[in-house]
């Protein structure tokens, strides 16, 4: 094994790779370094060309998050030796190549944008990550999320005319599946940072959402017991429950926290309908106008009022998980005039070089929209034969902690099936136990059998996923493979209880030591 693996920078059309790490097989007559899309300009959907002479019909882009290239310790194997099927593809179908110049501070947010985008973070604003720090004229402080779909502003809680993605110009920098657009292939995101809805956002909630807790409330009432006062206020209108059906509104005339009943709402007037423990109450509504729903898919479109309602649900529920499962994660870019969008929404970037205009080109977003494009399923099976679900098991997007290999890369080949020739696609990093779809964060050490067990489980995925292209002639005579990761950390820490384990015939132990 090489002291680090690293994929050698090429343009697809712009740049990829400035922080990529692992390897490519290289498409047919494809030459390493060259540009592989057409010049820029509209092209129907069905005029998809890559590479010299055509000669690349699909592209496929694996991302990595925080995989280890090099052994943490002498005698457990790294991540990519515990991962063959994916090695040996490398080492048979392409380059292993080793000069990684990675981004400073490395970290995941900025390692996957600045391999979308070919330039370091400060070319792309994401200068340190997964947040940073922003001032404003008057000195004040706030931290942004690095993630935010591509055109979004600094912050969807006001209304700044600053970027996320931010050139040194002040522009919204160049979207990376342009690029492939342009050239007439639709581009398939699969939970790629920035490259798809990043938050559900369509409303602000001043006061709660909280549930009614302890006993239910009456009709007559004039008190609600519930989890929380935090937000409300006296003379707010509030609701109680968010459906439709069982819904009304009330008035605050007092809120108290006092023992022995503990948080509660005091009201001007008696409740007319039953509430069950567990409803939701919660006070003003505001229409989030930089929430990706709201910007994406408008005010009192049928994903606006699912997001409200799933905004206005209690947290920890599977109500409040909806709008993430139906919208977030999964994106498809499509050619101008591609079948695949004809009811998709707009896709506007208005300060691509060149000009990108919303009315030629057209995205889908979530698993609401691009679940039916890909199966007759409610939901797309997984490669290791599971479902791709939420906490609660409802069908689509598991969170980003959730994109296991095994699912991340169903979805590719899912895409990649239904005509969507680019696929870009995100795994979630093997040495963390994320739990049921990402529901909890338990950090694995070197050789740890949990750790071990997942990379078994993603090397299982990308078996499976590379037999699965093969049957579908997907191969390196007509693909670009791309394998890249985000930061390629190593374990810092101290000795597990037994040093000379190796992780695969005797696990480390390191839970003695906590």
């Amino acid at each position: 094994m090489p002291r680090s693996l690293s994929l050698a920078r090429r343009r697809l059309g712009t740049l990829i790779g400035s922080s990529a790490i692992v390897a490519s097989a290289l498409a047919g007559s494809a030459t390493l370094g060259a540009p592989i899309v057409a010049a820029a300009g509209p092209t129907a959907a069905s005029a998809c060309t890559l590479g010299p002479k055509g000669a690349v019909k699909h592209v496929i882009y694996v991302q990595f998050d925080n995989t280890h290239l090099l052994r943490d310790r002498a005698l457990v194997p790294s991540d990519l030796e515990q991962m063959p099927n994916l090695l040996n593809f490398m080492k048979d179908n392409g380059t292993v190549l080793s000069n990684d110049h990675t981004i400073l501070i490395s970290h995941t947010g900025g390692g996957i944008l600045s391999s979308l985008t070919g330039v370091y973070p400060d070319r792309h604003g994401q200068t340190v990550s997964n947040s940073y720090v922003r001032t404003s004229s008057t000195g004040a402080f706030s931290f942004p999320s690095t993630f935010g779909y591509w055109t979004d502003p600094v912050s969807a809680s006001n209304t700044p005319t600053v970027p996320n993605m931010v050139t040194p110009t002040g522009a919204n920098a160049p979207a990376p599946w342009v690029p492939f657009t342009r050239a007439g292939c639709d581009w398939g995101g699969v939970a790629t940072a920035n490259t798809v809805l990043e938050n559900n956002g369509a409303v602000f909630v001043t006061g709660g959402p909280t549930p009614i807790r302890l006993t239910a409330a009456s009709p007559g009432d004039t008190t609600i017991l519930v989890g929380s006062t935090f937000g409300f206020s006296n003379g707010q209108t509030i609701t109680i429950d968010n459906h439709a059906a069982t819904s009304e509104t009330a008035t605050v005339l007092s809120t108290s926290t006092s023992a022995p009943l503990g948080a509660r709402i005091n009201l001007t007037a008696p409740l007319t309908m039953a509430h069950a423990v567990g409803t939701t109450v919660f006070g003003t509504v505001t229409t989030n106008p930089n929430g990706d729903v709201t910007k994406v898919f408008g005010q009192g479109s049928p994903q606006w009022n699912e997001a409200k309602f799933s905004q206005t649900s209690v947290s920890g529920t599977k109500d409040r998980a909806l709008a993430q499962t139906d919208f977030v994660g999964f994106s498809i870019h499509c050619a101008v005039d591609s079948s695949t969008c004809a009811s998709g929404e707009a896709d506007p970037l208005p300060d691509e070089p060149g000009g990108y205009s919303g009315a030629d080109f057209k995205a889908l977003h979530g698993a609401q929209q691009i679940n039916p494009l890909l199966t007759s399923d409610p939901y797309v099976t997984a490669l290791d034969g599971s479902h791709s679900v939420d906490p609660f098991g409802q069908p689509g997007f598991p969170g980003f902690d959730g994109m296991s290999a095994a699912v991340s890369l169903a979805y590719a080949a899912e895409m990649q099936e239904a005509g969507v020739p680019v696929t870009f696609a995100y795994i979630s990093d093997a040495h963390d136990n994320h739990g049921n779809a990402g529901n909890i964060h338990v950090a694995y050490g070197p050789g740890s059998q949990g750790y071990v067990d997942q990379l078994k489980s993603y090397d299982d995925a990308f078996g499976v996923f590379f037999n699965r292209l093969a049957a579908d002639g997907i191969n390196k005579s007509n693909t670009l493979f791309v394998f890249t990761v985000d930061e390629g950390d190593h374990f810092v820490g101290s000795e597990p209880s037994n040093p000379t384990c190796d992780g695969v015939t005797v696990a480390c132990d390191w839970d003695s030591l906590q």
